[in-house]
C-alpha cells in the first residue's frame, strides 16, 4: 500500500474491494437479474488506459455491477471472463474466446464489472478489459486483481 498527500493506492482483488468497501461477499443476483450498486459518491479510482494518447490514468467507478453467473468461462492461468469479455490488446478489442492465449473451461463463474468513467477500460491481471457502458458484454469474476485508489 502507498499513502499519498491525498490519496491511497492500493491493489486488491475485486472479490477484497466488495467485501471491504461494500460489504459483499456473495456475487448471486436474485432471479437472474443483473444488480447495480452506485459507489460514485465513494469517489474510487481505478487504473487504466486513456486509448486517445495511449497513457495510463485513474478513472472513478460509478458502479459494482453483479451480472448472472456462468456455466462455463476463458482463462489464460490469470484472468477469467466470459466468451463476449474483451480486452483491448494492440489498440484492438478482442473477445477471449478469440484470443489464442485463452481455453474454454467448462465451470462455472460468478461475473462482476465495473462502470467506469472516460477511459471504459481498466487493468486486470496484467490485461487491458473493456468495460462495456451498455452491459451487452460480461465482464469480471472474483479472482480478477484490481488496481484502485481512494480519497
Amino acid at each position: 500500500m502507498k499513502i499519498y498527500d491525498k490519496y491511497i493506492e492500493e491493489e486488491l482483488t475485486i472479490a477484497e474491494f466488495a467485501e471491504r468497501f461494500l460489504g459483499i461477499n456473495n456475487f448471486s443476483t436474485n432471479q437472474n437479474l443483473t444488480e447495480e450498486i452506485d459507489i460514485s459518491h465513494m469517489d474510487i479510482e481505478i487504473l487504466g488506459r486513456d486509448l486517445k494518447n495511449g497513457k495510463d490514468s485513474y478513472n472513478k467507478i460509478n458502479k459494482f455491477i453483479i451480472k448472472p453467473s456462468v456455466d462455463q468461462h476463458y482463462t489464460d492461468g490469470k484472468l477469467r471472463g466470459t466468451d463476449l469479455h474483451r480486452i483491448i490488446e494492440n489498440e484492438k478489442e478482442i473477445h477471449l474466446k478469440d484470443h489464442p492465449d485463452f481455453n474454454l473451461v467448462k465451470t462455472p463463474i460468478n461475473v462482476v464489472d465495473f462502470d467506469i468513467d472516460n477511459s471504459h477500460n481498466y487493468y486486470a491481471n496484467g490485461r487491458l478489459n473493456h468495460n462495456t457502458v451498455d452491459r451487452k458484454s460480461t465482464r469480471l469474476n472474483s479472482s480478477h486483481t484490481d488496481i484502485s485508489r481512494m480519497p
